[in-house]
């Protein structure tokens, strides 16, 4: 078999193919066996090779235009098309006529497919999602610059400011009466005004934390449907909430702030800090509260707030924090001249297995620390809210 005549029978093959016949319908209408025919197409055999054990296909193999021939012949149609009844034409005649007609390679090149239909390409809008972000920084940027500038003003004093906080709310070892009773001491207090510093709730939910959950407490959802209770019943006499670390476990973990969702209206909130400067007649006190401060002391309670107050913004005048549970504090210093006060509060979990089992210092039981403001610029705390009451209670 010469090479011509092999490469004749390849391209024939090549055009039969684009029918929509299989592989092996292809070869029976050449003559061939399957695999020789498909050997045939990979161009594994050349015309030298001897073709042992496929002698009767060598045989049947004479030429190309022999095997045209017999698909323009109606006398010897050779093998006969099996496709479907309605077709127009036998494609073996169609593929002979077109090799006569258009010569081997004469389509030039594949066609390409139109495609229609979900594919990856997305509706991406660069410039809307500039727009979009754009639309967020500045939503933030105007907050962030509420934030620089926030006041809670009163016409006359003395004032009472009760900072209280890590009520724990849903831990079995919580004192729960005492937050609200405690909620109604300060209300029935005159000028008296509640700041709330954090982990209202007890919402252990993350990590090596959540075993504490197995302990007896309330479900987490009760834990904030109370903490909500709990905020509302202030009505008018809170003026600030602080978000503490076990609240903000439910942030992490979902993305929604259930602390700002249980705050009232008309409450300055943040989920980390609360800065504010607040005006009681002609004077003007600038506080700083966290629910947790930076630094620790073994020797100091307030350190974290001090420290801050010498190191980070001296502009204050008074600095509280909590987190510790070891205890209410009122502490004044002096730095740059200037009188200020560093506050720490206590908790109402009166049973912490988890501050026993990590060893942390043992609270007084303590709770709430009250700051009086007068309006001469004049200042005094006390870490008892019985004593904070009568004192208020004698001056109105």
């Amino acid at each position: 078999m010469t090479r011509d005549l092999h490469e004749a029978i390849l391209q024939a093959s090549d055009l039969v193919a684009q029918t929509e016949h299989t592989h092996r319908e292809v070869a029976e209408a050449m003559g061939l066996d399957p695999r020789t025919h498909r050997r045939w197409r990979k161009r594994d055999l050349k015309p030298e090779q001897d073709y042992q054990g496929h002698k009767r296909d060598q045989d049947r193999l004479c030429s190309l235009q022999d095997w045209i021939d017999t698909a323009h012949s109606k006398e010897e149609p050779g093998q006969g098309y099996s496709g479907p009844a309605d077709a127009e034409r036998d494609p073996h005649a169609v593929t002979a006529e077109e090799i006569k007609n258009y010569g081997v390679g004469g389509y030039g090149a594949p066609v390409t497919p139109e495609v229609n239909g979900a594919t990856a390409e997305t509706s991406f809008d660069p410039q809307k999602a500039i727009k979009e972000q754009d639309r967020r920084f500045k939503q933030k940027h105007r907050r962030a610059e509420k934030k620089r500038s926030q006041t809670i003003r009163f016409d006359t004093g003395p004032v009472m400011l009760a900072f209280l906080g890590d009520q724990h709310i849903g831990n079995a070892g919580t004192n729960i009466g005492r937050v609200f009773e405690e909620q109604q001491t300060i209300k029935r207090t005159p000028g008296a005004y509640a700041w709330i510093m954090g982990d209202v709730v007890d919402n252990f939910i993350v990590g090596r934390l959540q075993e504490q959950n197995m302990k007896p407490a309330a479900p987490i959802w009760e834990q904030w449907q109370l903490a909500k209770e709990y905020l509302e019943r202030w009505e008018d006499r809170i003026v600030a909430y602080v978000g503490g670390n076990h609240g903000a476990w439910t942030m992490s973990q979902t993305q929604i702030d259930y602390r700002r969702d249980i705050c009232p209206d008309g409450v300055l909130y943040d989920g980390d800090d609360v800065q504010a400067d607040v005006s009681v007649g002609s004077a003007t006190y600038s506080v700083w509260a966290r629910h947790k401060w930076r630094g620790n002391s073994i020797y100091n309670q307030t350190h974290g707030q001090e420290r801050a107050a010498r190191f980070n913004d001296p502009n204050h005048d008074i600095y509280v924090g909590a987190h510790t549970h070891e205890g209410a504090l009122y502490r004044e210093m002096i730095h740059e001249g200037q009188r200020k006060a560093a506050v720490q509060i206590g908790t109402y979990k009166v049973h912490d297995d988890y501050a026993r089992a990590q060893g942390f210092p043992e609270s007084d039981m303590s709770t709430a620390c009250a700051v009086i403001l007068h309006d001469d610029g004049s200042m005094h705390g006390m870490a008892d809210l019985t004593a904070a009451k009568r004192y208020m209670q004698a001056l109105y």
